[in-house]
Formats: structure tokens, C-alpha cells, sequence
């Protein structure tokens, strides 16, 4: 598969300047459907994956969100991940990410 295929598939959304805990709840505020989103926030920039319901949330999502964050949301409030997606990001990398 070329690189340009695999950033064609990416659902992710890039959102600049998230900084601060009040920057991302401010964006995730401004998403009102009934999708659900899980984040992960390099050096400002946050990147926001949409999925229809909890279940088809990629269980990389785990180790990929911010550590005071580390869940899902859904019209602009936050919801923690399943036990059952925090175990099985757990058996995949061993824990140790």
C-alpha cells in the first residue's frame, strides 16, 4: 500500500492551538451529533477520530489519547473506555507504551 493510500483512509481531523484541558473541551463542545470522537494531541495539535457508535472505537485509541483524558466523547462530554477496550490495548502492546 503506497503512504498516499494509507493518509487517504485516515478519518483523523486536525484542530491547531489545542494547548490546555479548556482548549479541548471547547472543541469537543463544538461537535453537537450524536457521533463519538476520541483524541490524541501532539505539540498543539489535536487530531479527532469520528466513529459512529462506541463499539468500533480502535482499541490503539487507549494509549493514544492525552493521560487526563483517556476515554471518548460524545456531544462535548467526555465518557471513560470500556474495560474490555483498556484490556485489549493492554494484551496487544503488553503495557508498556
Amino acid at each position: 500500500m503506497k503512504l498516499n493510500e494509507v493518509v487517504k483512509k485516515s478519518t483523523s481531523k486536525k484542530y491547531e492551538n489545542i494547548n490546555t484541558p479548556a482548549d479541548l473541551k471547547k472543541l469537543m463542545k463544538t461537535f453537537k451529533d450524536n457521533k463519538v470522537r476520541t483524541v490524541n494531541i501532539t505539540f498543539g495539535t489535536c487530531y479527532v477520530d469520528t466513529y459512529d457508535v462506541p463499539s468500533k472505537i480502535r482499541y490503539t485509541a487507549v494509549s493514544d489519547s492525552p493521560l487526563s483524558f483517556k476515554g471518548y466523547w460524545k456531544k462535548g462530554k467526555m465518557y471513560p473506555f470500556s474495560e474490555k477496550l483498556i484490556i485489549k490495548n493492554q494484551q496487544h502492546d503488553g503495557g508498556n507504551r
